[in-house]
């Protein structure tokens, strides 16, 4: 089983730099909205460590620490097991329920 199960998907600001020579007065200051969609291996109330890759010892590799104050939106996926998918019980299709009326 791997070290975590914690899985997010996190959308956040972030900088960006140019590498070229420009001329001062085509720079435009702005930030880029970003996407990261990870497995979360650590978090405090400044920043959220997400990694692209974990194993079973407890490893992670890919980690990055996005502070809190640039994420936008930030929801935790719960990945389910095969285990636990087995003992779920399987959902009615369409009209096989005894509580349909008909109209």
């Amino acid at each position: 089983m791997a070290a975590t199960r914690k899985v997010a998907y996190i959308h956040w600001v972030d900088a960006f730099s140019h590498d070229a020579w420009l001329n001062i007065g085509n720079v435009v200051p702005s930030v880029l909205d970003t996407y990261t969609f990870g497995y979360v291996v650590g978090e405090n109330k400044e920043a959220i460590a997400i990694a692209s890759t974990i194993n079973d010892a407890g490893d992670a590799c890919c980690i990055i620490n996005i502070p809190k104050k640039w994420i936008k939106q930030k929801e935790i996926i719960k990945l389910e097991t095969k285990q636990r998918k087995e003992q779920r019980q399987d959902l009615s299709a369409v009209g096989e329920r005894s509580d349909n009326i008909e109209v």
